[in-house]
């Protein structure tokens, strides 16, 4: 678990309803920290919630946790509280957002990157030399500071710019920053010399790596 990070909590009786978030929910700027009677710790401090069901809660995790040893998270649902866990912390946690088994991925224009049969008619792979954007959580500090939970006006570049292969080959990162609370946005230059078809996609920041085994779909 990171500082300023999406996470999934899953369980049972997390919640009485099941819903993403409306407008009403948004004040101060501020993504809420309870959504119909239900809150969420970590290390004491109250995160930021996206979504609630009974049986999954998703938030972006306080900018000013610790970034190392272990740090407790408990849920309350009204006047029921969960059991207090511990997780380990570390400074950055860096993951790629997901479409099925691959890296979620716009063209310029705004269409799927991916295989044909990713979203039927809307999905094509990408070509080298072309600029694609990925998403994804977990990547650190930004400048200027990020606020926690706060609704980003103005896209934050990151202080480090992460690392982005394409099997192996590195991407050319034109822009890496913060777009919305725990999402980061990646614009790359598809690098040349790769093979047609499904390659993997890592992002490397701090020392760490995003899991293995995403994809994405090259034509040359």
């Amino acid at each position: 678990i990171a500082p300023n990070t999406f996470i999934t909590i899953k369980g049972t009786n997390l919640a009485a309803t099941k819903r993403s978030l409306v407008a009403g929910d948004i004040a101060n700027n501020r993504l809420p920290t309870s959504v119909d009677g239900v809150t969420v710790t970590i290390n004491g401090q109250p995160a930021f919630i996206s979504y609630i069901s009974p049986v999954q809660i998703n938030l972006v995790t306080p900018v000013e946790l610790p970034t190392s040893g272990s740090v407790t998270v408990a849920v309350s649902n009204n006047n029921l509280t969960s059991a207090t866990l511990n997780v380990s912390a570390q400074i950055v946690a860096p993951a790629l957002f997901l479409n099925g088994a691959y890296a979620a991925a716009l063209h310029a224009n705004n269409t799927v990157v991916g295989p044909t049969t990713l979203v039927p008619n809307n999905s094509t792979p990408a070509a080298p030399g072309e600029t694609i954007v990925l998403f994804g959580t977990g990547f650190g500090v930004t400048t200027p500071a990020t606020v926690s939970g706060a609704v980003v006006s103005t896209p934050a570049p990151l202080l480090l710019t992460p690392a982005i292969l394409f099997d192996n080959v590195a991407g050319q990162v034109v822009f890496a920053g913060l777009t919305y609370p725990g999402v980061y946005q990646f614009n790359v230059v598809v690098p040349s010399g790769l093979p047609n078809g499904d390659v993997p996609v890592v992002a490397s920041t701090g020392g760490y790596s995003s899991p293995a085994l995403i994809l994405t779909t090259i034509k040359n």
